[in-house]
């Protein structure tokens, strides 16, 4: 077997949407919104930007679920890149993206207009080809559903103890 030194950016297309987009946006803003919400001890916690580019991902290429979002993520080196993970980084599992973007974002609007106005941006530069065409609302309103059906699952979900 032979092993070569390379870098994900060149494997990753110069002309993909994701370069584009991280040309674009800028993510930072989303730290202190969950500064509060992050503990400075006990385990390292996921990125929260790694769970924002992920719902990135999901609707920008339009995958139906988180989850298949993540199995994408896992083999799509392109969405890596954008991640900021190389290729042994691991990805957020499901679960822990679903307990941790509901606990971080659940509180504020701010990802959703962040989020509006980004895409707003984009489209007035024409960043979007043409199969890329996103509609800004559609978007914002399957976002609030999910997040809404995930905070109703983990609310009507039952809790067990080692007595039931």
């Amino acid at each position: 077997m032979e092993e070569a030194k390379i870098s994900l950016d060149a494997l990753v297309p110069k002309n993909h949407l994701v370069h584009k987009i991280d040309k674009i946006l800028l993510f930072d803003f989303i730290y202190p919104i969950v500064e509060s919400t992050y503990s400075t001890i006990g385990r390292p916690s996921v990125d929260p930007v790694i769970l924002v580019k992920l719902v990135f991902i999901q609707y920008l290429f339009r995958i139906r679920s988180m989850r298949q979002s993540i199995k994408e993520a896992e083999t799509n080196l392109a969405y890596r890149w954008f991640l900021g993970l190389s290729l042994i980084d691991k990805i957020p599992h499901f679960s822990t993206f679903g307990k941790n973007y509901v606990r971080h974002f659940r509180e504020t609007d701010c990802l959703n207009r962040y989020l509006s106005l980004s895409l707003n941006k984009q489209l007035k530069l024409d960043l979007f080809m043409k199969k890329f065409c996103i509609w800004i609302q559609p978007i914002l309103k399957r976002m609030r559903k999910n997040i809404f059906l995930q905070e109703k699952w983990y609310i009507n979900k039952p809790f067990y103890t080692k007595n039931n």
